[in-house]
């Protein structure tokens, strides 16, 4: 499993000292300006921001339901998602300050935990249209040489075998890098316990039933966990993220069209196939926080049968529901 790496790239202006307030709450500092807060990072100082209004949090083992839906209306909680890690997510329905709610709420003895909504931060990815310039040696893409990557092609070009787990802002499939896996073959692996969309691009022609019993329903090309959606289609058009990372690792090679995945097979036999994970989209700032479901993200791909799990994106900070749902993953 590839580890989380962090690095910010949201540009979001530093002010002065004399603007900001400090305030720390599970020993991570947070800058206040104005009404919003914002997550620092120290290296880039850029700004990350934080949702005013969702959290989420763990109850302590033993809870009643009639205790926890008791606390929700004191605290004024809207449920949005319970993770089957335990963790739920939460709107505030009433915040004057976020923080001064969280300490209220993780003050009960109800609580073990509470952690402020947060955006992923998406690693630097490259935007060339070709691998290599046909007419001489230069590599568009800097990291086949650096990696000496010709030299693991001698030896493997991606086996259709392994199930790569691409959690990120989700695929577009149909990208002329994936042009050889519309269909029901190819790049992308098709859940084998749910039925087969009528149209095999369109989430909505699924039969509506749980096939596999996983509690997704019509999961045929993975799952949104951000909008609670089959539908893993990349809507970022200007910075398709997850698109991108797919290619770098699973576009086809010697197929004379865009770039060479590591692994995305040597046309015209398959690589590696990739499982689409969504949990967020590039444009989202103050939308659906991905350190909420980033855990149940991980588990799906792992309770799904995927060999290795790929997220090229990061948080300033570490969250235990993600780190408890790393280590059921990886054990």
């Amino acid at each position: 499993m590839k580890n989380i790496r962090v690095l910010l790239l949201l540009m979001v202006p530093v002010l002065a000292a004399g603007q900001v307030e400090t305030v720390q709450f599970n020993d991570i500092n947070y800058q206040k300006i104005g009404y919003n807060y914002f997550l620092l990072d120290d290296y880039n100082q850029n700004l990350q921001p934080v949702s005013p209004n969702q959290i989420t949090l763990k109850y302590v083992s033993g809870a009643t339901e009639s205790q926890i839906a008791s606390f929700e209306v004191q605290q004024s909680l809207l449920p949005l998602r319970k993770a089957s890690t335990g963790w739920i997510d939460y709107q505030l329905i009433d915040t004057t300050d976020l923080f001064v709610q969280c300490n209220q709420i993780q003050g009960s003895s109800l609580v073990v935990e509470v952690i402020p909504g947060v955006n992923a931060e998406f690693d630097a990815i490259p935007n060339d249209s070709a691998a290599r310039n046909p007419f001489g040696s230069i590599w568009y893409q800097w990291g086949i040489p650096n990696t000496y990557l010709q030299n693991a092609w001698n030896k493997t070009k991606g086996s259709s075998q392994i199930v790569l787990a691409i959690i990120d802002s989700g695929v577009n499939w149909l990208h002329e890098d994936f042009a050889q896996a519309t269909g029901t073959s190819g790049t992308f692996w098709l859940n084998p316990g749910e039925d087969a969309w009528s149209d095999v691009n369109d989430p909505n022609t699924g039969d509506g039933i749980d096939n596999d019993g996983n509690g997704y329903i019509d999961d045929w090309r993975g799952w949104d966990f951000m909008r609670n959606s089959n539908n893993v289609m990349d809507a970022d058009s200007t910075i398709p993220h997850g698109t991108s990372v797919a290619g770098i690792a699973a576009a086809r090679a010697n197929n004379g069209i865009g770039v060479a995945g590591v692994a995305g097979g040597w046309s015209p036999q398959d690589g590696v196939k990739v499982m689409v994970v969504k949990v967020t989209e590039m444009s989202s700032i103050y939308g659906n926080k991905s350190n909420h479901t980033m855990d149940e993200a991980i588990l799906y791909a792992a309770k799904n049968g995927a060999d290795i799990i790929n997220i090229s994106m990061g948080f300033s900070n570490s969250y235990t529901n993600i780190s408890r749902a790393i280590d059921t993953a990886f054990y």
